[in-house]
C-alpha cells in the first residue's frame, strides 16, 4: 500500500504541523558521525503529550524499521496522524482529481468503492466469458453472441473475448452470407484487441479462411461471366427498344412542333389581318398540336425511362448474378482481410 506523503499546506488541514522544519540536515555527533534523527511532532493545539510519546518510543530507530513502520500511522519527516485511515492511493489515482478535495475517510471510501465496482465487473466478465465459451463447444452460436456481447460491456479488449465474439458471429468462419456485418464486428473486435485478436483468428481458422476465400474466387469467376452475358443481352434489348422509341418520338414530334408553330405564328396575325382565316388557322394548327400532345409526352416519358434502364445496365448490380458477384467479392475482401490482418505479427515472431 502506497502511502500518502503531506506536504505543509495539506498537513495544516489534517490538524498537523512540523517541529522541525523540512528539508533540515541530520544531526551528526562529536566526531562528525551522522546519525540517524528522531522523528519529533506536535499538534496543531499545541498538546506535545501524544507526540513526546511517539517521539520517545522512535528514538533511536534506524531508518529502515522507520520505513517498515508506516502503516502504524505516521510517515518520516514527523507527520503523525493517528486517529486517521492510510488511504491506498494507487498509481492510476494518485493524479485522480476527483479525490483531490476529499477527506480521507471520503477518499478511503471511494477507492473502496471502485476496487469493489471493479471486482464485480470482473466476477462478471468471467461468468459470461465462461458461459458464452461453452455455448460455442455446444455448437449454440446464437447463445455465445448473446453471452459475449454482454461480455464485451465489461472488458472489451480482452483478446479471447473478441476472438469468441468473432466466432459467435461468422460461426467458426462458416456463416458468411452477411460479409459486411461480418466485417464490421472483425472491425470492432480488431480496434479492440489489435494484433493479438488477428493472429488467434489466423492460427484458429487459418486454413478454413483460405479455402473459403479460394472457393469465392472460383465462384465469382462463373459470375463474372454470367454477369457480362446477361448484361450484354440485355444491353441489346434495352438497344432496340430505345431506337424504337426514338423513332416513334421522332414521328410525333415533328408534327406536333409543326402544328405548334403554325399555330403561334397564325395567332400572330389575327389583329394584323382582317377577316377570320388566321383564327381559323390558329384554331386548327393549335387542336391538332394539342392531339399530339398527350402522344408526344408518354412516348419521351417512355424513352426517358429506357435511357435510364441503359445507364442501369452498365451497373454490376444490374442482373442478379452481378449482385451475387459483388456479395462473393465483399466477402473475398473480408476473409483477405482475416488473413492479412495478423500475419504481420506473425512474420515478425
Amino acid at each position: 500500500m502506497d502511502e500518502k506523503i503531506l506536504d505543509d499546506e495539506e498537513a495544516e488541514l489534517f490538524g498537523l504541523k512540523r517541529k522541525r522544519p523540512a528539508g533540515a540536515p541530520p544531526a551528526e555527533d562529536a566526531e562528525g558521525t551522522e546519525t540517524v534523527e528522531t522523528v519529533e511532532v506536535v499538534g496543531m493545539d499545541g498538546s506535545a503529550e501524544s507526540a513526546d510519546d511517539l517521539a520517545e518510543d522512535l528514538e533511536g530507530v534506524p531508518e529502515e524499521e522507520l520505513y517498515a513502520r508506516l502503516d502504524e500511522g505516521y510517515t518520516l519527516d514527523g507527520y503523525i496522524d493517528a486517529d486517521a485511515v492510510p488511504v491506498d492511493f494507487s498509481d492510476a489515482e494518485e493524479d485522480d482529481e476527483s479525490l483531490v478535495m476529499l477527506s480521507p475517510e471520503e477518499a478511503a471510501e471511494t477507492v473502496r468503492r471502485r476496487e469493489e465496482k471493479a471486482r464485480q465487473d470482473k466476477e462478471r466478465f468471467e461468468k459470461l466469458f465462461a458461459s458464452g465459451s461453452a455455448a460455442l463447444g455446444a455448437g449454440d452460436f446464437e447463445k455465445a453472441r448473446e453471452f459475449f456481447t454482454q461480455a464485451n460491456e465489461f472488458n472489451p479488449d480482452d483478446s479471447e473475448m473478441n476472438v469468441g465474439y468473432m466466432r459467435a458471429y461468422s460461426e467458426d468462419f462458416t456463416a458468411l452470407d452477411d460479409p459486411d456485418m461480418l466485417s464490421e464486428v472483425y472491425g470492432m473486435c480488431y480496434e479492440s484487441a489489435g494484433e493479438a485478436f488477428a493472429s488467434r483468428i489466423r492460427s484458429m481458422f487459418g486454413e478454413r479462411i483460405a479455402a473459403a476465400k479460394a472457393a469465392a474466387e472460383e465462384e465469382a469467376k462463373g459470375l463474372e461471366e454470367e454477369h457480362e452475358a446477361e448484361q450484354a443481352a440485355r444491353g441489346e434489348e434495352l438497344a432496340a427498344r430505345a431506337n424504337r422509341q426514338n423513332g416513334l418520338l421522332l414521328k410525333l414530334g415533328l408534327p406536333f412542333a409543326a402544328c405548334a408553330l403554325a399555330a403561334v405564328i397564325c395567332a400572330c396575325f389575327i389583329n394584323a389581318v382582317e377577316g377570320s382565316l388566321f383564327v381559323i388557322l390558329t384554331a386548327v394548327f393549335g387542336g391538332i398540336a394539342l392531339v399530339l400532345l398527350l402522344p408526344v409526352l408518354f412516348t419521351a416519358r417512355k424513352a426517358v425511362n429506357i435511357a435510364r434502364l441503359q445507364r442501369e445496365n452498365e451497373q454490376t448490380s444490374s442482373t442478379q448474378a452481378g449482385r451475387d458477384l459483388l456479395l462473393l467479392r465483399r466477402r473475398i475482401e473480408f476473409l483477405d482481410d482475416c488473413l492479412r490482418e495478423g500475419a504481420a505479427e506473425e512474420e515478425r515472431a
